[in-house]
């Protein structure tokens, strides 16, 4: 470029370009490319297409400037935007920037749904420690419910044995408990791992109190 008084031609700065003879400004390079102008002058952008693993908004003076931020990936080329970024999948967390792939699973006692940054996250809702009622192996993209007659109060479980049986004389009557669902129904007893109230009828000869586990013998 050649603004007014210039004594000599001034290379186009880095993130811009000029095509054109002539001119007393440089363009800004367009969104999707880069302008690197520490080696050359710039004199087209079409050659210099914004690398994998980074994006490249309007006026970008090098390849690397504007890396995917951890928890995304890329293995597109002319990305514009952050936003184009594509967020870690399910089951595995993107602990770097840049990025152009995903390999490394979620441990196990947490759960990524997506855009985990760690393999131990504490993100929220979209990758967290393995909630209280839930189990979580290795990769779990989305925590799994402590089964029907199980429950448990403790977080980073990692394996359905870990679900404790429902207590004897109660019931747990859903999936994901953190604690029974309430004692047995009279005239029944629940053992060990119930789903019911009312589990098991009492049987002739005996009696069933409200939360019994097991029948009492009629007294002679």
């Amino acid at each position: 470029k050649c603004p007014s008084g210039s004594h000599e031609a001034v290379r186009c700065p880095g993130g811009s370009y000029q095509d054109e003879t002539g001119q007393g400004d440089c363009k800004t390079c367009p969104e999707g490319f880069f302008c690197d102008s520490t080696q050359a002058p710039v004199v087209l952008f079409n050659d210099t297409i914004c690398p994998q693993g980074y994006y490249c908004p309007n006026g970008t003076s090098y390849a690397t400037e504007f890396p995917c931020p951890a928890g995304t990936y890329s293995n597109l080329e002319g990305l514009q935007a952050v936003s184009e970024c594509s967020l870690c999948p399910g089951g595995y967390y993107c602990d770097g920037q840049a990025q152009t792939n995903y390999s490394t699973v979620c441990t196990a006692g947490f759960y990524c749904r997506q855009g985990a940054t760690s393999g131990t996250p504490n993100q929220g809702e979209d990758a967290d420690e393995c909630p209280a009622g839930h189990y979580c192996p290795v990769q779990t993209s989305e925590p799994q419910k402590c089964p029907l007659g199980t429950f448990s109060s403790a977080k980073r479980l990692t394996d359905i044995a870990q679900c404790l049986n429902c207590t004897a004389g109660s019931y747990c009557g859903e999936m994901n408990l953190t604690a029974p669902s309430g004692p047995c129904q009279a005239g029944f007893y629940c053992p060990e791992s119930s789903s019911l109230p009312t589990q098991v009828h009492c049987p002739a000869g005996h009696f069933c109190n409200a939360s019994s586990s097991v029948p009492t013998p009629c007294p002679k």
